[in-house]
């Protein structure tokens, strides 16, 4: 009995479980939307394709995997990256043709870009090693400086001739010749900042080099042969008569003055009235561009011409520097100060200032007495005799023209067993070799000295 009990509970247990079983799929539904005209809504598949997104079966009811995770990529390209795509080494194949800037390059594309075989990379050769090519909108070519430049240069040091450099390193090197010397219009200029040397064998000191670049003379006024006080008017006169300072005459008018404070080195003047002006010999003038600079409230004018009259200057004045252009060579230039201060004015040949040229003192004296010559006579000063009536004092050098005399005190010779004598002065150009005073009295016959006087000797432009 107990038996046939077991077997009727058990099979009664298994019809509830078919019947469960049953009616857990009946209530499965699908959604209504169903995209698939190949498939029919199966309840018990697990996954389907429904219009909007992919859905799955979670053992009660259709879910969207949007609900699941929202940043899934889909197929129809309505959601865009959001970080960086890693294909884990894998091809993406079947990439249209880019058309915007940002769009992925496909292989074909970037060949058909690259430059095609050309002529000028058929013979290459170990001189090309390290070359660079460029490309000029329709071929490959080697960079060879045909107009072409390359941007952002690593800034390294060219190391060879012939490598490339920076602006930055041809800069600096540049900066680090700024105290050497240079040549302008074939003329060196500048200043010495250790040795000049070939094979270790030393040439030129440091120093200063007299280049004479600077054509005005005396233009630190420190010669002063006709002995200017300072504040002293000067009218304009003859030629000669209206120097102040060596190699400075008054420019206009019967007002003409300036003040200074003399010094052994170069001087500052103060043009207080009038103007005071230099006229460079056509002998020193090669011609082209000349630059005039000076130190000062002055402003200067230049004038050019083929006479001392034609280079006097005209127009307006400028301040420092000034540029003339094309002065023909053999020309008087003619600088001119109007008032202010004054201080190392240099006219030199070149459109480009330079560093003050200062020449040693005597120097300067040689170059002031071509054009004028102070002889103050305190002792006796052999005359040799030439005749009965001349007799010749040797200069160290020739003038630039046959200067005029002035006497400041009475000239008189000695002559041996006759005493003094009055006399009379006249030039002799002895040219490169180099002038001579005659002296002219009487009773030259014998032994004479010039005892006493003073002479100026005037060859001014």
């Amino acid at each position: 009995m107990d038996g046939i009990l077991m077997k009727s509970l058990r099979g009664i247990f298994a019809i509830i479980l078919v019947l469960a079983l049953i009616t857990a799929q009946v209530g499965a539904t699908c959604p209504a939307t169903w995209n698939d005209p190949n498939l029919t809504c199966i309840v018990t598949q697990n996954w389907h394709d429904f219009v909007n997104n992919w859905t799955y079966w979670n053992t009660s009811a259709f879910t969207s995997i949007n609900a699941v995770n929202s940043a899934m990529l889909f197929q129809n390209g309505t959601r865009v990256m959001i970080g960086s795509l890693n294909a884990g080494g894998y091809n993406i194949s079947n990439v249209s043709t880019p058309i915007a800037s940002g769009d992925a390059a496909t292989k074909s594309y970037v060949d058909s870009k690259a430059p095609s075989s050309n002529t000028a990379f058929s013979a290459l050769s170990a001189s090309q090693n390290g070359n660079i090519t460029v490309w000029n909108g329709t071929s490959a070519r080697w960079l060879n400086d045909s107009g072409y430049t390359i941007p952002s240069l690593i800034a390294a040091v060219p190391i060879v001739n012939s490598s490339y450099a920076t602006t930055t390193y041809v800069t600096a090197v540049n900066t680090s010749q700024t105290n050497n010397l240079t040549v302008v219009n074939s003329t060196i200029q500048g200043q010495l900042s250790g040795y000049v040397s070939t094979s270790n064998t030393t040439y030129i000191q440091t120093g200063t080099l007299n280049t004479f670049k600077n054509v005005l003379i005396n233009p630190g006024f420190t010669v002063n042969q006709r002995a200017y006080v300072s504040g002293t008017n000067i009218s304009v006169g003859s030629p000669g008569n209206n120097y102040a300072h060596d190699r400075w005459r008054a420019g206009t008018g019967v007002t003409n003055t300036y003040t200074f404070t003399q010094l052994v080195s170069p001087t500052q003047i103060t043009i207080t009235n009038g103007t005071f002006l230099q006229t460079v010999e056509n002998a020193n003038v090669i011609g082209g561009n000349y630059t005039l600079s000076w130190t000062g409230t002055d402003q200067a004018r230049i004038g050019y011409g083929t006479t001392v009259a034609a280079s006097l200057p005209s127009g307006s004045y400028a301040a420092s520097p000034i540029v003339i252009s094309n002065i023909p060579a053999g020309d008087y230039i003619t600088v001119e100060y109007n008032t202010g201060t004054l201080y190392e004015p240099q006219l030199e040949s070149g459109t480009v200032p330079t560093k003050f040229e200062f020449r040693q003192y005597p120097i300067e004296v040689v170059l002031c007495q071509r054009y004028f010559k102070r002889i103050v006579l305190n002792g006796n000063i052999y005359v040799p005799i030439v005749s009965s009536t001349v007799g010749l004092a040797p200069l160290q050098y020739d003038m630039r023209s046959t200067p005029t005399f002035t006497n400041t005190t009475p000239i008189a010779v000695n002559v041996f067993g006759v005493g003094l004598r009055s006399a009379t002065l006249s030039y002799f150009s002895g040219g490169l070799t180099g002038g001579s005073v005659q002296v002219a009295s009487t009773d030259m016959n014998q032994a004479t000295y010039l005892r006493s006087g003073a002479i100026a000797l005037n060859a001014e432009l």
